[in-house]
């Protein structure tokens, strides 16, 4: 039987006369530090805006679209089988209001988990004011950056409510 055996004494490259010794592996103690995201290095990092990084502002966000997609697709398939008119009707409408939804979140979830498009890159955080990758090191921004996110976020979200609430007041009609 073939066993593979992981030896840490130094390699060699003897064409180009590199010689790499591995570090040691030390665990760091904690459950929190030793997930992937908390591995990479500051220079490839966002920033925590606000005291919340970017993927668990953007987690939470996953979490509402998944469950907006499947409860939308679900009405959609009720409305499909059922015999009915007006239940189908009725689950055809909050199929369409979920997938309006979805929209919107789709576009929430764009801004919060910092992808933009490359004319707006220079809100994003981790990026300088031409849209350059900096990482976590340069935070001056940051603040207006989370205020202009979170202006947009509302805008979305008060869009969405607007697409589906009726007017309290009367059109007029002169």
């Amino acid at each position: 039987m073939t066993a593979i055996k992981f030896d840490l004494a130094p390699m060699t490259d003897a064409e180009n006369g590199v010689t790499v010794k591995l570090k040691q592996q030390k665990g760091t103690g904690s459950a929190w530090s030793n997930l992937p995201f908390n591995q990479l290095p500051g220079e490839l990092r966002y920033g925590n805006m606000g005291g919340v990084p970017p993927f668990f502002r953007s987690g939470i966000i996953r979490v509402a679209l998944a469950k907006l997609s499947a409860t939308g697709v679900l009405a959609a398939l009720v409305a499909i089988s059922a015999s009915d008119r007006e239940a189908a009707f009725s689950c055809a409408l909050a199929a369409a209001v979920n997938f309006v939804a979805c929209a919107h979140y789709h576009y929430i979830l764009r801004i919060r988990a910092q992808d933009m498009p490359p004319g707006l890159l220079h809100f994003a955080s981790g990026r300088n004011l031409k849209g350059e990758w900096v990482g976590d090191d340069d935070k001056e921004y940051d603040d207006a950056k989370l205020f202009l996110q979170e202006m947009a976020v509302d805008g979305l979200r008060y869009a969405a409510a607007t697409d589906v609430t009726p007017s309290a007041q009367p059109l007029p009609l002169s």
